[in-house]
């Protein structure tokens, strides 16, 4: 898709390209709830802001607001899409994830398939430890700009 072919309000580029998953972000979240589509939006867009660091903190806020229970009907063939989009950028990145931002970024994409698919909110919010650490090391790469 060409930059011309993006438009701020119907088809913002941050929302319509992923380095991992393929459907727009719209397609994941519209029927998931208020707490969970904002925390998987965040997620799924924060290299595409000049402060990435928010977004993850803007997500693990929205994360400790889900309740016990995510309700909502979870599409097969979207979990399906995002688990085999993932797999497929952990197989071709293995070599570089035994550390550095490979490794947060594998926890961002692990949390946003676990959002989507995962009715137990208790594995999502496990990785809330290592979101939080990623925002201090995005945070201290704005600062130094």
């Amino acid at each position: 898709m060409s930059e011309n072919e993006y438009d701020i309000v119907n088809k913002a580029r941050h929302y319509n390209v992923h380095p991992v998953f393929s459907k727009e972000c719209i397609e994941y979240v519209k029927d998931m709830n208020f707490c969970s589509g904002n925390a998987f939006k965040y997620l799924f867009r924060h290299l595409d802001k000049d402060k990435p660091s928010e977004d993850i903190r803007k997500a693990i806020y929205y994360i400790n607001m889900i309740g016990s229970k995510v309700n909502f009907s979870y599409d097969q063939k979207i979990s399906e899409s995002l688990k085999k989009d993932f797999l497929k950028w952990e197989k071709e990145n293995s070599p570089v994830l035994k550390g550095g931002l490979d490794y947060y970024e594998l926890i961002v994409y692990k949390t946003i398939v676990n959002l989507y698919s995962e009715p137990d909110i208790s594995i999502v919010k496990k990785h809330i430890p290592e979101l939080e650490k990623y925002a201090k090391i995005l945070e201290k790469q704005e600062n130094s700009r």
